[in-house]
């Protein structure tokens, strides 16, 4: 795994269960203490003050995201799994959008239901679903959820292929699965 995906995956995770500590410590801590230059990083960052489960305020230090590092995981994540999944190598020329979520509202959680889910680790560690198009193999929607506190997801497609820019992520999954739209759920989960 990419050391700083790792690190930022760690962060984002922040230990809430005996797996996620697990992670922290003997993964993304451990990344922080072996390399300096992630270390100086993460301590540059500005000091904010953000809210705790109780809803005091409390310093904490501005970790700067590395969203190329978390674009590169997810790809090669997408690229092993698709064969994994379907015993086929998807092309090196194949498109791959990938996406981070902040959070799963109820509209995305009810679209996830109907694809197909996989646990590796147990507990949750890492949950991905997924669902391909029969007719154009190529085209697939990944959805990945780390130790439930990261959410990405993945869109593949051959070369040359353009997704609908008027469309969301749910609606193409909705179309996808021939879905009927589903009014908007401004609950975030």
């Amino acid at each position: 795994m990419d050391e700083k995906f790792k690190v930022f995956l760690g962060i984002k995770i922040w230990p809430h269960d005996s797996s996620s500590y697990e992670f922290w410590s003997n993964g993304a801590l451990r990344s922080i203490r072996a390399n300096k230059r992630i270390h100086r990083e993460i301590l540059s960052g500005p000091t904010v003050l953000v809210r705790d489960e109780s809803g005091r305020f409390i310093e904490s230090i501005m970790v700067k995201w590395d969203a190329s590092s978390h674009d590169k995981t997810i790809e090669k994540i997408t690229r092993g799994l698709y064969f994994h999944e379907f015993k086929k190598i998807l092309n090196s020329n194949t498109k791959i959008d990938t996406y981070f979520f902040n959070a799963l509202d109820n509209e995305m959680k009810n679209h996830i239901m109907f694809l197909r889910s996989k646990n590796i680790g147990g507990d949750d560690r890492f949950v991905y679903a997924f669902l391909r198009d029969d007719g154009n193999p190529e085209i697939s929607f990944w959805f990945y959820q780390f130790y439930q506190g990261h959410w990405a997801g993945a869109f593949t497609g051959p070369e040359g292929f353009e997704w609908d820019g008027s469309k969301s992520v749910l609606d193409a999954i909705s179309d996808a699965l021939r879905l009927p739209k589903q009014p908007s759920d401004e609950n975030s989960a």
